[in-house]
């Protein structure tokens, strides 16, 4: 099959488990708890639209021309002042509920270094590894939430943010896989 094929299957993979997830966390958490989750997406793209500034489609140009980690130090380095600055920002402008704020840097964090990782291994060609550890993020946050949900009585948006938590963390220990394996 061919990469743009393959890609174009699995942004449709990836939209319908968007689907299912938004259509679980509304069952589950009711109104409340999907305008809860909504803020928290909301602050992680924020914080995502400042980190990608350096961490975003320029590494997927300089990924064949430079060694990869003169591209991971500065980027790192980007991702980590990015959510500090983030961290300070949500707390002096309330943006979300409180009890959200560490998670969603925490979150904004991981999907940082993931969208390196990501923009890297797109820019050495290897569409298939980036295309199967975006579907299973997409997969895995949906799979950790049902998972969730069915465990205990009480549901608030803070299940969301743990099965968020193993998503965005199990593409951290993908794309990390990926990388350290270089380009092919």
């Amino acid at each position: 099959m061919k990469p743009a094929t393959e890609t174009i299957l699995t942004r449709v993979f990836i939209t319908l488990m968007s689907l299912f997830t938004t259509m679980a966390v509304g069952h589950r958490l009711g109104a409340q708890g999907l305008g809860e989750v909504s803020l928290i997406v909301l602050g992680i793209t924020v914080v995502m639209l400042m980190s990608s500034i350096v961490g975003g489609g320029a590494l997927v140009y300089f990924a064949s021309r430079t060694d990869r980690y003169r591209l991971l130090v500065p980027s790192y380095a980007w991702v980590a002042l990015t959510a500090g600055v983030a961290w300070i920002l949500l707390r002096a402008i309330p943006v979300l509920p409180p009890r959200y704020i560490t998670a969603v840097v925490v979150l904004a964090t991981l999907q940082g270094v993931f969208t390196v990782h990501l923009n890297i291994v797109l820019g050495w060609e290897r569409f298939r590894a980036a295309n199967a550890i975006n579907a299973v993020q997409s997969a895995a946050l949906l799979l950790a939430f049902l998972a969730i949900e069915g465990q205990g009585e009480i549901h608030d948006a803070s299940d969301y943010v743990t099965a968020a938590l193993v998503a965005f963390g199990l593409t951290v220990v993908l794309s990390s896989i990926a990388i350290a394996q270089g380009p092919r």
